[in-house]
C-alpha cells in the first residue's frame, strides 16, 4: 500500500477487492448449502451426539469452552477491530486488529512520499525475515497434524473419524465445485487459465492439505504472484485483505458443519 502512493489507487483497488470478496463469500455459501442438503453427511451423527453428552467430562469440557465465547452486536465487532495500541494487535495475533493498523500505517507511509522510502525498504526486508522463518517451521507441520489426527483416534475411537471423513469428503467436493464452476468462470472472464493458475501454485496446495493452515502458504504465494507479473503492490494488499474477508473454503465448511 505505501508503495502505491496515490491514495485514489489504493481506495479504487480495495472497493473492488471488497466486492470480488462479497460476491466470492456469498457464492461460497450458496454451493455449501446446495450439496450438504444433497449429501447430507451428518446423517447418523445422532447417535455419536448422545454418547458425548452422556459423558459428563466432554460436555463439561465443551460448555466451559463454549462460556468464554459471547454474542457481539455489530457496533462492539466494529470497535474490537480496533486494536489498543499497534504493540496490542500484534501481541494478541488478531488479524483484523492486524490489517486495520496496516492499512492505517500503510496510509501515513504512503503519504509521505519519497521521505518513507527507507522505511519502506526496512519494512520488506523485515517481512522477508520473517516469511523465510515461517518457511522452516512449515517443515514441521506435518508432524502436528498427524499427532492431532493420532489424538483424535486414540480419544474417540474409528467412528467418529469415519463421520468426520464423510463430512471432510463433502467438503472437498463442494471446495473443488467451487474452484472449477466459480473460480473458473472468474479466470475466463479475467482471460487466463484455470488450470495453468493451479498447476503453477501447485507447491502452495500441497502446503495448505499438509498443514491444514492456508496462511502457512502466504508469504510463498505473495511471491509467487508478483513473480507471475501481478503488481506487487496490489499483491500485499488484497492477499492479506483476503486471508480475513474472503474464507470461501471456511464458509464452505462452516456452512455444511453447521447444517
Amino acid at each position: 500500500m505505501a508503495k502505491m502512493g496515490d491514495m485514489g489507487k489504493v481506495g479504487r483497488v480495495g472497493l473492488k477487492c471488497m466486492l470480488y470478496f462479497w460476491a466470492m463469500t456469498l457464492c461460497a455459501l450458496a454451493i455449501g448449502l446446495v450439496v450438504v442438503n444433497v449429501l447430507r453427511p451428518g446423517a447418523g451423527m445422532d447417535d455419536y451426539a448422545a454418547r458425548m453428552q452422556a459423558n459428563q467430562a466432554e460436555t463439561a469440557k465443551v460448555e466451559e469452552f463454549a462460556g468464554k465465547a459471547r454474542k457481539l452486536s455489530s457496533t462492539e465487532f466494529m470497535l474490537n477491530i480496533v486494536p489498543h495500541s499497534a504493540v496490542d494487535a500484534f501481541a494478541k495475533g488478531d488479524i483484523l486488529q492486524v490489517l486495520f493498523f496496516s492499512i492505517l500505517f500503510g496510509i501515513g507511509l504512503a503519504s509521505l512520499g519519497d521521505k518513507a522510502k527507507n522505511l519502506v525498504g526496512v519494512i520488506d526486508a523485515f517481512g522477508l525475515g520473517l516469511f523465510k522463518v515461517v518457511h522452516y517451521i512449515m517443515y514441521f507441520a506435518p508432524l502436528g497434524a498427524f499427532g492431532a489426527m493420532a489424538y483424535v483416534v486414540a480419544s474417540q475411537g474409528h467412528d467418529a473419524l469415519a463421520r468426520l471423513f464423510y463430512l471432510m469428503l463433502g467438503v472437498y467436493v463442494t471446495c473443488l465445485l467451487f474452484v472449477f464452476a466459480v473460480l473458473g468462470l472468474v479466470c475466463r472472464l479475467a482471460g487466463f487459465s484455470l488450470l495453468r493458475y493451479l498447476t503453477y501454485i501447485r507447491d502452495e496446495i500441497l502446503l495448505v492439505l499438509g498443514t491444514s493452515s492456508s496462511e502457512a502458504a502466504l508469504p510463498r504465494m505473495m511471491r509467487k504472484l508478483e513473480r507471475a507479473g501481478a503488481d506487487k503492490s496490489v499483491v500485499g494488499l488484497c492477499l492479506p485483505m483476503g486471508y480475513s474477508f474472503n474464507l470461501d473454503g471456511t464458509c464452505i465448511y462452516l456452512t455444511m458443519a453447521a447444517v
